[in-house]
């Protein structure tokens, strides 16, 4: 998408839109250790986190916006 070529990746992430992501809820369950949600800004990310929480999931975190999370990784 052309976020990502406008805004950059992180290396090993996943890229699905908040539209989507709830339709992986069976692959994320799957995943051994924590899920940190995370797109330009960080209201999306704080979406799909919550979403994720409501249905149940307690390692999900909302890593904010790409430029601050890149920094930390």
């Amino acid at each position: 998408p052309e976020e990502l070529i406008a805004n950059g990746a992180i290396e090993g992430a996943e890229n699905i839109p908040l539209g989507e992501v709830e339709n992986h809820a069976d692959e994320i369950a799957k995943l051994d250790g924590n899920v940190i949600f995370f797109c330009r800004s960080g209201n999306r990310s704080g979406k799909a986190t919550e979403a994720f929480k409501q249905r149940g999931f307690t390692n999900v975190y909302n890593g904010g916006g790409y430029e601050e999370l890149s920094k930390l990784l």
